[in-house]
């Protein structure tokens, strides 16, 4: 028994000491955190009065601790920040989408508050209020020096209440004064596209121009010959199928309503030779490109072409046919709308607004 008293009282010893030996520690560690945590609020209190015992201009104490508790949010993240009530009051408005007021959307201007536009359908759209007014008096008082957030803040109040407005227009000699009912004033998300271009302020009002004329509607020819006695010839013949063609498909003397050209590549080719080019060469490549007024105009020239080529002779020719070969069936094929480029020129202009109007439309 006294065995088993004295295991018991070794165990409750054991344990204590287990207890004092891990708690002891974290209890003075979290003492010590709180001591920390007082050390910063001393800081913090001993810095406020030095700024509002020292700074050399007066400050207020509201604003300060104001700007203490909008750093410590925004020090969180990005998405942090202090509202203060009048900031709350205004994002419930915005949140809501309607509030107490004349429908006028206003900006400042020399300490005076200017109408950008009012919003239809409002009491001030239906008091006559015109964008480019300045507002200058509400219910007697100036606004000039006040913030726009506190002009806007006189204009808006109880719906149904009456306030009058000291408007200076321009064309009007004095200020006259509108009487406006509040009414309920509801935020509408409106989007706009705006189509036109936007300018810079220059001495010199200067634009660049570039276009493309229509042509008309093509048609090619793919060739190809390894005759060394037609690719001998080969430009002259080719000068020479132009005038049959032209005699053919318009008429003896008749000015053609296409346009015909060939290029010979191996022969002359578009871009410089690596090394001289074999004289003559071997083999060549012809494209015939036909621009007419359609389409059918333009491969009816083609397939007129492709019949003089393979049968109009030329100096030393053994065959009537096998001197040129076409590598597609049928070898003409249409080739879609052809278009000359010109090279853009600058033009100096007075007003550029009378040649690219902008025009804003509502799409939703």
């Amino acid at each position: 028994m006294n065995k088993i008293v004295m295991a018991i009282a070794g165990g409750v010893l054991a344990g204590t000491l287990v207890t004092t030996q891990v708690a002891g520690p974290l209890l003075a560690q979290e003492n010590s955190q709180k001591a920390n945590i007082y050390q910063q609020l001393d800081l913090f209190g001993d810095i406020f009065e030095r700024i509002r015992g020292q700074y050399v201009e007066e400050v207020d104490a509201a604003d300060l601790i104001e700007a203490a508790i909008d750093g410590m949010l925004s020090s969180l993240d990005p998405h942090s920040s202090y509202l203060s009530p009048e900031d709350a009051a205004d994002m419930r408005v915005q949140t809501r989408g309607e509030f107490g007021g004349l429908g006028i959307e206003v900006t400042q201007e020399e300490g005076f508050v200017k109408v950008v536009s009012p919003i239809d359908d409002t009491p001030a759209d239906e008091a006559g209020i015109e964008a480019g007014d300045f507002i200058t008096h509400v219910d007697g008082d100036s606004v000039l020096g006040l913030s726009l957030d506190e002009a806007v803040g006189m204009m808006r109040g109880v719906v149904g209440s009456e306030i009058v407005i000291t408007v200076v227009r321009e064309g009007e000699d004095e200020p006259f004064d509108v009487t406006i009912v509040r009414d309920t004033i509801k935020l509408t998300a409106v989007r706009t596209r705006v189509e036109g271009a936007r300018w810079e302020p220059a001495e010199q009002l200067t634009i660049k121009l570039e276009g493309a004329r229509h042509l008309g509607e093509r048609a090619v020819l793919l060739a190809g010959s390894a005759d060394p006695r037609f690719i001998q010839n080969v430009k002259t013949l080719l000068e020479e199928v132009k005038g049959v063609v032209q005699d053919l498909v318009c008429g003896a003397g008749v000015a053609p309503d296409y346009d015909l050209t060939f290029r010979t590549y191996g022969l002359d080719a578009v871009f410089p030779w690596p090394e001289p080019p074999i004289t003559p060469p071997r083999e060549i490549f012809i494209l015939g490109e036909v621009i007419a007024p359609t389409t059918d105009r333009a491969l009816a020239v083609t397939k007129s072409t492709k019949q003089y080529l393979l049968h109009h002779g030329f100096p030393g020719r053994l065959s009537t046919s096998g001197n040129i070969a076409f590598p597609f069936t049928p070898p003409e094929l249409a080739a879609g709308p052809a278009y000359r480029f010109n090279a853009y020129h600058l033009m100096e202009m007075d007003d550029l607004a009378a040649h690219f109007p902008v025009t804003t439309e509502q799409v939703g």
